[in-house]
């Protein structure tokens, strides 16, 4: 029998839930454009994370180039990294 609390520590956030969350992150959500947002998991086997690109507008309006984000569901952190410091290994 599963309980409540086994189901939700069961389930894994969508990929509109991750994108809402790098979304919070921006200075204008509304112009995210996602690319290659894959699922993560560790070394266990289980997700724990969600992984891609992101490319939106900054304060001046203009868009500001991809970078690298992952959103560690586990943890509930968002980090948004420029390109020049994310690794391809980053996103397996």
């Amino acid at each position: 029998m599963i309980t409540i609390a086994m189901f939700v520590a069961l389930a894994v956030p969508s990929v509109a839930d991750a994108q809402r969350a790098v979304r919070a992150e921006l200075k204008d959500p509304d112009s995210a454009k996602f690319r290659g947002v894959k699922l993560e998991k560790g070394d266990d086997g289980k997700p724990y994370a969600y992984c891609g690109w992101v490319n939106a507008k900054n304060g001046y309006g203009g868009y500001t180039g991809e970078n690298y984000f992952i959103y560690n569901f586990k943890k509930g952190k968002v980090a948004i990294v420029p390109p020049e410091l994310a690794s391809p290994a980053l996103c397996k």
